[in-house]
Formats: C-alpha cells, structure tokens, sequence
C-alpha cells in the first residue's frame, strides 16, 4: 500500500513540473515610442528621429521653450522598456538618445530625440 501510494505521489510530483517547464505564451516584439510630449510641446515622430522646432526669435521664441533639463512624458509599446529611464530630466537641445527595448529582451530600437532652433520669425 505505501509502495503504491509513494509510486503515484512521484507520478503527480513529475507530471506538475513539467507543467511548470512548458510556457506557450509568446513574449512582445514592439518596441515602439509612441508619443513624446515635453512640457506642452509634442515632439514629431519621424521614424527614429523626433523633434521639436521652436522658433529662434520673435514674441514666441522664449514662451514654448522650457528649461533644461525638462522631464518627458513618453508613451512606448505595452511591455516594453526605455532607457535612459523616462523620469529623468534631459537637455532635448543637445540632443538624447533612446534605446527600447520590447519585452521578448532582444528587439531593440534606438531612438534620437532633439530640441531645436527654426528660421528666423518675423
């Protein structure tokens, strides 16, 4: 009786590991930025570069602009990953640079991010 008992107590023992061995769900490659917005000026999103021009003078030259380092509000695929970490502040006008990554750890796109100056305003 105990042989018996011991032999289905392994049994089920190897049976649950394997279960807990054998993962099907298939990790995220997104690895996308999908808005980035500083203070209330959203940058254009242009393949791997996003930027923002602001003018270099007249009346509004000076409003839009913020002060550096200005922290982002960045929106990127669901389950992926961005580094430098969001929540810093940065130097947009000297330019950034974004790595994300997806979920799966190998799908990587590197992002440039700048600030910069227009044509002259009237």
């Amino acid at each position: 009786m105990k042989k018996g008992f011991f032999a289905i107590a392994l049994v089920a023992i190897i049976i649950g590991l394997g279960a807990c061995g054998s993962s099907t769900e298939t990790l995220s490659d997104k690895c996308e930025i999908i808005s980035f917005k500083v203070s209330t000026q959203t940058y254009d999103i242009n393949g791997l570069n996003i930027t923002w021009t602001y003018p270099k003078s007249g009346p509004d030259a000076w409003a839009t602009l913020p002060q550096w380092p200005a922290q982002p509000t960045i929106e990127i695929s669901p389950k992926a990953s961005i580094s430098p970490d969001a929540n810093v502040g940065q130097n947009f006008e000297t330019g950034v640079t974004y790595v994300v990554t997806a979920q799966d750890g190998k799908t990587k796109k590197t992002y440039q991010v700048k600030a910069q100056k227009g044509t002259e305003m009237p």
